[in-house]
């Protein structure tokens, strides 16, 4: 079986080996479980240091194409750190940067650029061009902007505008949009990072929000519309051309007027909405 010398344990030598089943054995660098899967693992078994085949292939060093300024060490950090790509906060191996504060889990560190990694047609906003990303099948990923996950199939987008990873579809979203729920004012793009400590909720589906619309004029508690009802527009059939305005409708389970909303496909909340925002 193959034999390596790795640089966290240096003492011994960790040897390839094929695990069977250990119940509550976990990976040394990545604290997931390990299951019937390629490993490596000490060859003194008082140690009971073991990895994933994946993780021990992380090099100790690296220039990563999203930080190429600088070198990344790989480091098992000692508390929690907040990864500088995706925001989620890790306590074990990662990389870090030494000449500034730049920080990498694992499963970011994975993330490649495709060989023809930059994609001038999709923008982010119209404004920077995105690179598309290779996903490794091990890791999940979340988008920056919505909060969604990635599916299995869906390509990743690296923001150069932003350093984070987004949806192709929320690279789309224009930056001011007039809306016929806040007909009053433009609605302006509002990216995570405008409160990032803050909790914001959707006036709609009072929802709290990665990123939304939200309404300049109408101050700081004002008007805001997650991605998924800014989606929303009320059904055009409904539309009352002699009083420009969406009729309403009346249902006997609600005190309330409701405005019949165009369906979208996968869209996560209800297709109703109530006239007393």
């Amino acid at each position: 079986m193959e034999s390596i010398n790795y640089f966290s344990h240096p003492e011994h030598t960790l040897r390839r080996k094929v695990l069977f089943n250990r119940d509550h054995t976990t990976c040394e660098m990545c604290l997931k479980h390990l299951f019937s899967e390629v490993i490596h693992s000490c060859e003194r078994g008082a140690c009971l240091f073991w990895l994933h085949k994946r993780c021990a292939e992380f090099p100790q060093k690296v220039r990563y194409p999203f930080h190429s300024n600088h070198t990344l060490t790989l480091y098992k950090m000692s508390q929690n750190k907040k990864c500088s790509l995706c925001d989620d906060s890790f306590k074990c191996y990662g990389y870090q940067c030494s000449e500034c504060d730049y920080i990498l889990d694992l499963p970011c560190a994975a993330l490649t650029p495709h060989n023809n990694c930059s994609v001038p047609g999709l923008r982010v906003n119209h404004q920077h061009p995105l690179i598309l990303c290779y996903k490794p099948q091990d890791y999940k990923y979340n988008c920056f902007f919505c909060g969604d996950p990635f599916e299995i199939l869906q390509p990743v987008y690296f923001s150069l505008e932003y350093k984070r990873l987004m949806h192709e579809s929320c690279s789309t979203m224009p930056n001011v949009i007039k809306h016929p729920f806040h007909l009053e004012h433009s609605l302006t793009f509002l990216p995570p990072t405008e409160w990032h400590d803050y909790n914001r909720y959707c006036s709609l589906c009072h929802k709290v929000m990665q990123s939304s619309y939200h309404c300049s004029l109408c101050g700081f508690n004002g008007f805001y519309l997650d991605l998924e009802c800014a989606k929303l527009v009320p059904t055009s059939k409904d539309y009352d051309h002699s009083n420009h305005g969406y009729i309403k409708i009346q249902l006997g389970s609600h005190p309330h007027p409701l405005i019949q909303c165009d369906g979208i496909k996968n869209f996560k909340h209800v297709l109703w909405l109530r006239t007393t925002i």
